[in-house]
């Protein structure tokens, strides 16, 4: 398992408890448009939180590479819509401060509804796509390989 980020920031311990999976997992450090089209062989890729952060045409690259290495991508991302951002003016209720409640708001009008990510996906009849809400605040999207 490969953990990517702009830096290296996931801890030691963090690394070594996937062991217990019988797994061994690694920290990179780089941008996401260098490093996806210097890998191949991925079975899945799994992004938390990351999409919302690029635009559509962006985002097109980054499918049509995940699309041509792996055979199942997932990615849980803010759900926009109207209850989420009103929840954003609650967070300082459980102790979020100022700089946190704002990247809340800021994520969940970034956030995707409906299909937005299954019409920025390649047309490709080997992909089973399925995008929908799940849970109070968030949007998930899987793309399946088929074939």
């Amino acid at each position: 398992m490969t953990l990517l980020d702009h830096q290296k920031i996931v801890a030691l311990q963090t690394l070594s408890s996937f062991t217990s999976l019988g797994w061994r997992a690694e920290a990179e450090a780089a941008d996401v448009f260098n490093w996806l089209p210097a890998v191949e062989g991925m079975d899945v890729i799994v992004a938390n939180l990351f999409l919302h952060h690029f635009e559509d045409a962006q985002l097109v690259e980054l499918f049509r590479a995940i699309a041509d290495r792996a055979r199942l991508f997932v990615a849980i991302e803010p759900r926009r819509s109207r209850w989420p951002l009103f929840c954003c003016r609650l967070l300082w209720a459980i102790g979020c401060n100022a700089v946190t409640r704002h990247d809340a708001a800021v994520s969940v009008r970034a956030g995707f509804s409906g299909s937005e990510l299954s019409a920025l996906w390649p047309v490709d009849e080997d992909w089973q796509l399925t995008e929908r809400r799940t849970g109070f605040f968030s949007h998930i999207f899987v793309a399946r390989r088929t074939d």
